[in-house]
């Protein structure tokens, strides 16, 4: 492939659905490729290879620029350094900093999983399945990293997509939405349970977040219209600003 061959990049490595063992026949190929800072401001702006009817959605990083992902604990940089173990980089587990970022992410591919089935200026039902299956997966990379230092199984989870899949094609809208909460909301709160046990807060901010969260998923009303979400946000945004 053209693209592995380019002698700027140092590295390369998958991630998403292709290490998940989630992916299709029609899934992209999600790549990282670490190039010299000399050579970035050329690639930075490519995006899409096309080999052998496989598209390949890449992004390019210096090296400085991936290991201060995982100095911060983004989660897609930590999946590529526990999928190839990559000696050039270096990385030491803070189970602080893991769980803000495995938190806020988690908690807000959730929040989009509802969002997308009940705004419905924003409806996206693609979009709210893989949502779903993330914002679980996610908890599930987070406890494995807490409890053995790494990410030991890619595919743990995989079987939730196929089963979110399977209810999209019975339901749509706010219907979709419900038939998640009742079936996964549950998982989703106990691992985040689980999560939250191995890694310690750092201080009483998040349980107020996760209040704020429960307040702006509130579905006691099925049909909630776009301004109702807006000023909810809008409104635990302005009590975590004045803490």
């Amino acid at each position: 492939m053209e693209l592995y061959n380019n002698k700027y990049i140092k590295h390369h490595f998958k991630y998403g659905s292709a290490i998940y063992n989630t992916n299709t026949e029609n899934s992209d190929i999600d790549i990282i490729c670490i190039v010299d800072d000399k050579h970035y401001n050329t690639l930075k702006n490519e995006r899409l290879y096309v080999c052998e009817s496989k598209v390949y959605d890449c992004t390019f990083l210096t090296h400085t620029m991936f290991q201060n992902m995982l100095d911060r604990h983004e989660i897609i940089a930590i999946e590529c350094y526990f999928s190839y173990y990559p000696q050039e980089f270096n990385f030491t587990l803070n189970k602080k900093l893991l769980r803000t970022e495995i938190s806020k992410v988690s908690s807000n591919s959730w929040q989009k999983t509802f969002k997308k089935l009940t705004v419905m200026s924003d409806y996206d039902k693609h979009l709210a399945i893989k949502s779903a299956y993330h914002s679980i997966r996610i908890l599930s990379f987070g406890i494995q990293l807490c409890t053995h230092g790494k990410i030991v199984d890619f595919t743990d989870y995989s079987w939730l997509l196929k089963d979110l899949k399977k209810l999209s094609i019975e339901y749509d809208y706010e219907h979709l939405w419900l038939q998640i909460k009742s079936k996964y909301e549950a998982l989703y709160k106990s691992l985040r349970s689980e999560f939250r046990n191995l890694a310690p807060k750092d201080n009483e901010k998040f349980n107020v977040e996760d209040y704020l969260m429960d307040y702006i998923l509130k579905t006691s009303e099925t049909n909630v219209d776009e301004n109702t979400f807006k000023i909810r946000k809008k409104f635990a945004k302005e009590i975590l600003n004045r803490r």
